[in-house]
Formats: structure tokens, sequence, C-alpha cells
């Protein structure tokens, strides 16, 4: 924050004071009542459809892909059924120590039932074994088969063939 704020940076010297006030004690009366308040009340993953009108119904993906963070999201029909399904992958291991890592996820497959259903193909049935945090998911063509390229953070990226 200090980086964001230098002021808190000169007016707290050091850590041991910094930690022990509150938030009111850091920023002036005038300063927060100034400042520009948004409401965050909403942390699902979630799929958001287009009703038009700039109107958007949200709806949160199922709840095994909210066991971690969702950081990409490559849309495929992976079934061959004609519908765009969900190849998805997350992770965030920046958390200070005490907060823990999001680490839940292996990668997803997520088949578009139609009507708005989702399934969530289980881990042993998906072939997905994706380890990491994963910041980028690349499709492509290769071989007259469907791939897909996890590109993960500081490791070595992950190629999966859609069969």
């Amino acid at each position: 924050m200090q980086y964001q704020i230098p002021m808190i940076k000169t007016e707290n010297l050091n850590y041991a004071d910094f930690a022990k006030k509150t938030f009111q004690e850091l920023f002036p009366k005038n300063k927060i009542d100034q400042s520009e308040k948004k409401l965050f009340n909403y942390s699902s993953s979630a799929v958001a459809w287009n009703s038009g009108a700039g109107k958007f119904d949200i709806q949160p993906m199922p709840a095994s892909i909210q066991f971690s963070t969702v950081n990409s999201i490559a849309l495929t029909d992976i079934n061959a059924d004609g519908k765009v399904d969900l190849l998805i992958g997350g992770n965030e291991f920046g958390f200070l120590p005490q907060f823990g890592r999001m680490d839940a996820s292996f990668g997803n497959i997520v088949l578009n039932n139609g009507a708005r259903k989702w399934t969530v193909v289980p881990d042993n049935h998906s072939g997905l074994n994706v380890k990491g945090e994963v910041r980028n998911i690349l499709s492509f063509n290769a071989n007259k088969k469907r791939q897909f390229l996890f590109l993960r953070n500081n490791t070595a990226p992950v190629l999966f063939e859609s069969k």
C-alpha cells in the first residue's frame, strides 16, 4: 500500500507502528469521506449471460470450480456436441503464509448441457492433471487434433490433447 499511497510511508517510519494502527488512524477522516467507495459483495467465479441492453444474468459456476481461483478459460466444444464447453485453469500461490495457497485446481473441463446447465468432468475422467499456477490457456490444431497449452507461472507449460 505504501507504494500506491506514499503518505503512509512518510507518516509510519517503521512497521511496528504501522501494524498497530486502525484504518481510521492511517487515513484522515476528510480523505476517507472524499474517497470513492465501491461495494464488493460477490466473489464466486461465474458465467455472465448477455441478456441485451447492457444487462447480464450472473450464474455462479459449479461448486467444485469455486475451490480455487479461475485464471484462464478456453472456450471449446470438447465433446463435439455443438455446444461451447469450458476448459479452466487456475491456482494462486502469492498470498501471505498465514492465508495459505489457493491450489485445489488441476484444471477443469466443464461441459455445457444447454439451457444454462453445466457438468464438471471429474478429475479422474478428464485426463487433466495440471499442477501449479495456470496463467493462460492457448488452443490450436495440430496433427488434426485440438490441443491446449496450459501456460504456468515459473514452470514448464503442459500440453493437453482433446480426445
